[in-house]
């Protein structure tokens, strides 16, 4: 009985059939780690983008406003409305809504 047993495991540590399914499963969770940390770093980019965008706008609005140093609170005021409308635009664009 004993001697069976160790035959039976020997065959069982010697087979290598279905090796390949356990390698890929465990290589699959590293691949998706990197995977999801790439779809976060390019929202990221892609929201500091849209954000440096819209203050760009936002400094030349208040620019064109700008037409003298007693203007300069009209022109802040200007720039902090239209900088708050583009935010309150990319916060709204970037939430998932469901599909209608």
């Amino acid at each position: 009985m004993n001697n069976a047993l160790r035959l039976s495991a020997g065959r069982y540590w010697s087979d290598r059939r279905g090796v390949f399914a356990l390698w890929f499963g465990v290589a699959m969770i590293p691949m998706m780690l990197f995977a999801a940390v790439g779809l976060d770093l390019m929202r990221a980019v892609n929201m500091r983008s849209q954000l440096q965008a819209a203050a760009d706008a936002a400094a030349l609005a208040g620019a064109t406003a700008f037409t003298s140093a007693s203007a300069s609170g009209t022109a802040t005021t200007i720039a902090n409305r239209y900088m708050a409308g583009a935010v309150g635009q990319l916060t709204s664009s970037n939430t998932a809504s469901p599909p209608s």
